[in-house]
This record gives structure tokens, C-alpha cells and sequence, in this order.
């Protein structure tokens, strides 16, 4: 818009730090396209937007004001950062009132912005041939280079330590045993890495939490180059990994569409049966969609934590959280009953099951002994135990059979 309007307020939104290689990026590429008064309304909008955790609004004749530009230096400093990629700018009329929500978003990579034919050819435009071309090379960051004549002759790990082969310990990380649910994700972590180093970092960064971002980018069924982003987004300008800001981050991630990224079964065959169309679903989508899918919106925080902990807790892939979802939330009528979920994970846990296919047998195998447990216990009255307090009427049964396919 070519237009403020008077008496108009506005609120900065910023979800992002600035790291330095970010500062470097709009000091040496993004400066020579927004100039003076697009870079230095790009700060104070992101010194506002860090200000204010909840939205506040200020009215843009005094923010002008502090600038010391007028309207129309202003709008044409906002467009320029519209254009390049840096503001989303969100308009709201209500009752004769004018308000503005802007959004600030991070600079592009070095990588990305030579990649990108606009910005490349607008900075050539402004700077000239020659001087882009040195500014990509500075960019290039070659790193450490041994000076001519000199060779690597450190020595490699196996000629210090004995390296055992893996598997033959039975053990993981820190010592403990590992789990042999282990996800069938094909979430590949030297990409993640590869990505890691495109927006300027290394995996060291994460300082032994690589595991935990891992399973969590892939219990939500995010990419590895967006979850690149996403912890590049959580790394603070002093070089430090927000790790809660990150897991939140993930849960709000994208809308519930069908996932980009499965933790299928190797079974690809999947039949006709009721039971198959099921499991062929519990494969092909993440537990937050489920869960999104069930109750018609976005799952609460306290269920995605739920997941998170079933998932790092018994190291279930998606498709066994699926299933042991659906089963449970069928059991006690749609309430999600934390302490339910738990106790039949251990049953799961108890029978050693890795896919879909095997958490639906397990479930109805127990659902069967339950079933024997209160028959004979009508036959002969006892002290009710925990499980026979779990009825099961003969409709879910026969809906149970039937979805195996029996």
C-alpha cells in the first residue's frame, strides 16, 4: 500500500534472533538494496518486536517521529523490505480504527541469496559486477587451508582407540541398553547436518542434544532442511541452542496436511481389509495430525508433550504412537488419559512391537485376554482387578475382529 494513514498503530511480530553471520549479511548484501532508511527501520522494528513478548501497538507518528522520516520515506522503506523477503506487513480496519501488524523475517543465507536470480542481480545492479563478485567470495568461507608444503598427518580414532564394532555391547549412548524400537524414520542426519552448515552452523551447536532435535523433527514429520532452519531460528546471537523454544516451535510447525515424511512399515503391501486401510493410515501420518484429525483443531500442548514423552520414553515410532493412540482415545470414550496411554504403552513396550501391523495384533490379543478374564470371572466372582475394571462390551469386539480382518 502507498498509504498510512493517519492516526494508524502497529505491532512488530519477531520469532527469530539475529546471529552474526545474519548481521554481516544485511550489513554487506541487504544494506546496498534497502539503503539507509529501509536497514535502519529493518532494527527498530526487530528491537521492538524482541521488546514485547505479548503484542503492543505504537502509533506510527511518533515511531516515524524517532526515525526522523515522514510518511512517505517510510513506505517506501517498507516496501523495500517487502520486496527482499524481510516483512509481511497485515492490515486490520475495525470501527474507523487502522491497525498494522508487521512481521520481520530472518536474511537469507550467503548461500541462498547468491542462489536467489532476484537479489543476486539487484545487488550486481547496485554495485556493480566486480564488487558482487567479491562480496560472494568473502561469503565463500573457505575455512582453515594448511599453508602450502604442509600435510595432514594427524592420527586417525581407530589408531588411538579400540573401536568396537556396533552391536556387539548391547549398549547406547550413555551406557544404557538400546531400545529396539528404533525409528524407521528416513529422516537422514548427515543431511541435517549438511543443512546445519548451509545457515552457518555446525552440529556442535546443539551440544549433545542431536538425538533429542532428531526424534523430535521426526516425530512431527519435519524436513531436514526445515528443521535446519528451525534450530538456526533458536540459536541465539551469543552462539547458545534454545532447545524449549525449539520443541515449541516444532509443534507449531505447519498446519495439519498430510506429512511430507512417514515412518512406514517395511510391510508396503497393505491389503483391502478395514484393518489394512487403518494401518495404512497410522503409517502415512504424525501423531499431532492424528491427534488433529481426532478432534477437529490443533491438539493441546499438554497431549503433544504426552507424545513427546511416549516417544522418548519407549522410543515407539510414529506409526506405534498412532496406533496407541487410537486405541486408547477408543477405550475411554475420546478423553486423553495420560495415565491409560501409559499403561498400554508398557503393554506394547512388554511385547516387543516395532510396527503398526504388530501393535494392532498386540492390542487385540489383550483385548481378548480381557475379554476371557471377565467371562470367567462372572463364571466365579472375585476381587476385581485393575484390568477386569476395563469392560468391553461384545459390539467393540466384534468392531475389533473385524478391523483385523477376522
Amino acid at each position: 500500500m502507498n498509504l498510512l494513514e493517519n492516526d494508524s498503530s502497529f505491532s512488530a511480530y519477531v520469532d527469530f534472533t539475529l546471529s552474526e553471520t545474519d548481521e554481516e549479511v544485511l550489513d554487506r548484501l541487504y544494506f546496498p538494496l534497502l539503503k539507509s532508511d529501509g536497514f535502519s527501520l529493518y532494527h527498530a522494528l526487530f528491537s521492538d518486536g524482541l521488546r514485547n513478548v505479548s503484542p503492543s501497538f505504537f502509533h506510527h507518528d511518533e515511531f516515524l517521529s524517532l526515525l526522523d522520516l515522514d510518511s512517505s520515506r517510510f513506505l517506501k522503506a517498507r516496501s523495500r523490505l517487502e520486496a527482499l523477503g524481510l516483512l509481511e506487513t497485515y492490515r486490520k480496519e475495525e470501527e474507523g480504527k487502522v491497525s498494522y501488524c508487521y512481521r520481520l523475517l530472518p536474511p537469507a543465507t550467503p548461500r541462498k541469496f547468491f542462489s536467489d536470480v532476484l537479489l543476486r542481480s539487484a545487488l550486481e545492479k547496485e554495485v556493480g559486477m566486480k564488487r558482487a563478485f567479491e562480496l560472494k567470495n568473502a561469503f565463500k568461507g573457505g575455512g582453515f587451508h594448511a599453508p602450502e608444503g604442509y600435510f595432514n598427518v594427524s592420527s586417525p580414532f581407530d589408531s588411538v582407540f579400540e573401536v568396537v564394532p556396533e552391536g556387539t555391547t548391547g549398549e547406547g549412548e550413555d551406557g544404557l541398553m538400546e531400545k529396539k524400537y528404533k525409528s524407521e524414520s528416513r529422516f537422514d542426519v548427515d543431511l541435517f547436518r549438511e543443512d546445519l552448515l548451509q545457515e552457518g552452523l555446525s552440529a556442535s551447536v546443539l551440544k549433545g542434544q542431536e538425538k533429542e532435535v532428531t526424534d523430535l523433527l521426526t516425530l512431527y514429520g519435519i524436513s531436514e532442511e526445515d528443521g535446519a532452519k528451525l534450530v538456526r531460528k533458536n540459536v541465539t546471537t551469543d552462539g547458545l541452542f534454545a532447545f524449549g523454544r525449539f520443541q515449541e516451535d516444532c509443534r507449531t510447525f505447519r498446519q495439519f496436511s498430510p506429512s511430507r515424511r512417514t515412518e512406514s512399515s517395511e510391510r508396503e503391501s497393505y491389503g483391502d481389509s478395514s484393518a489394512s486401510k487403518f494401518r495404512k493410515v497410522f503409517d502415512t501420518i504424525t501423531p499431532q495430525e492424528y491427534l488433529a484429525a481426532k478432534y477437529g483443531a490443533a491438539p493441546a500442548g499438554f497431549m503433544l508433550e504426552e507424545v513427546e514423552k511416549l516417544r522418548k520414553s519407549f522410543g515407539f515410532p510414529n506409526p506405534v504412537l498412532n496406533v496407541l493412540l487410537d486405541y486408547s482415545l477408543r477405550q475411554t470414550g475420546g478423553e486423553f488419559n495420560t495415565l491409560f496411554l501409559e499403561k498400554v504403552a508398557y503393554s506394547l513396550s512388554a511385547a516387543g512391537v516395532k510396527d503398526s501391523y504388530d501393535a494392532m495384533q498386540a492390542l487385540n490379543a489383550r483385548d481378548f485376554t480381557k475379554k476371557q478374564a471377565v467371562r470367567k470371572a462372572r463364571r466365579k466372582p472375585t476381587a476385581k482387578t485393575a484390568e477386569d475394571t476395563e469392560e468391553v462390551s461384545p459390539e467393540e469386539l466384534k468392531a475389533l475382529a473385524k478391523e483385523a480382518g477376522l
